[in-house]
């Protein structure tokens, strides 16, 4: 996206060669590009879900997911919303902790220190989108939480090959004895059931654990909005 010149403008921003008016004439130029890049995300997002997996073949997709992954975090450093949650006077509030130094500790001593807001109805929206966006990942994180998505057998035989053909090409390559786990509930769920159920794979250690106060779901009064995991289901 950025020339070669325009790159070697960042080397130099970096090492402070620019003057005052290069840097500012430079902010500019960089920030109409920043905002027509991200106002297009959607639409790659769109083009993403829609093209056939054929046109992607020349794509790195792992390379272009990291990189949108370092994108959103820095977004969400830039806009810095609060998490939301219960308050004990019964309505949702904003809330955010920070560690501190302390004035007479030692360099390596650090306090706690919170704070809860009333929230306003962007708060709302933002922290949805966020958690929505952390519910849809969390199944590429944790390999205790099932695709949400209930599968017909054809796909289930597609994922098993290809389970199996990685294998073999490690084991080809290393010498390892071939490994594959595979386990089966034989009794029958709700699609809304999978959505929100763990489930531990044949031979996992142990699951991912979940943040104590996020195990029980909560309910929040005033502004209708839960937070939380219902963990029903096999194991």
């Amino acid at each position: 996206m950025l020339t070669d010149r325009q790159k070697e403008t960042f080397k130099d921003l970096k090492e402070g060669k620019l003057t005052a008016k290069q840097k500012a004439d430079f902010y500019y130029r960089m920030s109409n590009i920043l905002k027509d890049s991200l106002e297009g995300l959607e639409d790659l997002s769109l083009i993403l879900k829609e093209i056939s997996y054929g046109g992607l073949e020349k794509i790195d997709l792992a390379a272009a997911a990291i990189s949108a992954m370092k994108l959103t975090e820095v977004l969400l450093q830039l806009r810095d919303p609060w998490s939301i949650g219960a308050h004990e006077d019964g309505e949702a509030r904003a809330f955010r902790s920070w560690g501190f130094i302390l004035p007479a500790g030692k360099p390596e001593d650090c306090a706690i220190h919170s704070i809860s807001r009333m929230v306003t109805d962007e708060d709302i929206k933002f922290y949805l989108s966020l958690r929505k966006h952390f519910e849809n990942i969390r199944f590429y994180v944790d390999p205790c939480f099932p695709d949400p998505v209930c599968r017909d057998l054809e796909y289930i035989r597609i994922q098993d090959e290809k389970a199996f053909q990685i294998a073999k090409d490690i084991t080809n390559k290393t010498g390892k004895p071939l490994s594959v786990s595979i386990k089966t509930y034989e009794g029958r769920i709700k699609i809304e059931q999978l959505q929100k159920m763990r489930w531990k794979p044949r031979g996992l250690v142990t699951c991912t654990d979940l943040p104590p106060l996020l195990e029980e779901p909560t309910r929040m009064v005033g502004r209708t909005l839960s937070i939380g995991w219902s963990q029903d289901g096999p194991m």
